[in-house]
């Protein structure tokens, strides 16, 4: 879809096996780039990384709370240790032009707020972010859809739309949210 559009991507996936899996599916696509990477808030940080058994959809470097089997039955989790390292140090490290990217999308697992906590500086080089949000603790310390609405209001952003991803029977909702620049 990114392709048909014209558009660059760089995708970062933390996870080994999965990384060498989207590596081999964008061959053929020379303006996507994978890169293997965890990206938290702060550079050298470790992090218990829980890694879930569902083609690792479900891992995130918090801990799963009991919600998360309310609206995803049956998944099973092993933790490895990983270092992550900043947004900001990744793009430099990498040397990520900005100015060729205009959206950030993060799916981080209820970590997303974290990681743009950590690159508030650059937070301003995009036109718009799209980030997962829930209104119930899916992980443990996760942030809630207020949260992210009010950093992001700090930040210059206003929520444009968000569609539902997944409903809890507690009446738990997950969302895919779009901000742009306000």
């Amino acid at each position: 879809m990114y392709a048909g559009y014209g558009l660059k991507v760089a995708w970062v996936e933390p996870l080994p096996d999965i990384f060498r899996e989207l590596q081999s599916n964008l061959t053929d696509f020379p303006d996507q780039t994978a890169y293997n990477c965890l990206i938290a808030a702060e550079d050298g940080k470790k992090y218990e990384f829980h890694v879930s058994d569902n083609e690792g959809s479900s891992s995130s470097i918090l801990e799963p709370s009991k919600e998360l089997g309310h609206v995803w039955h049956k998944i099973g989790f092993h933790s490895i240790e990983m270092e992550a390292l900043s947004l900001p140090t990744f793009i430099r490290t990498k040397g990520i032009d900005l100015a060729a990217f205009d959206i950030l999308v993060l799916d981080a697992q209820g970590a997303e707020l974290l990681i743009m906590e950590g690159a508030k500086d650059i937070l301003s080089h995009f036109r718009y972010i799209q980030c997962e949000a829930v209104n119930f603790e899916i992980y443990s310390g996760c942030c809630l859809l207020p949260d992210m609405d009010a950093f992001l209001s700090k930040q210059g952003f206003k929520q444009k739309g968000r569609f539902i991803l997944a409903r809890a029977p507690n009446g738990g909702r997950q969302w895919d949210v779009l901000y742009g620049r306000a």
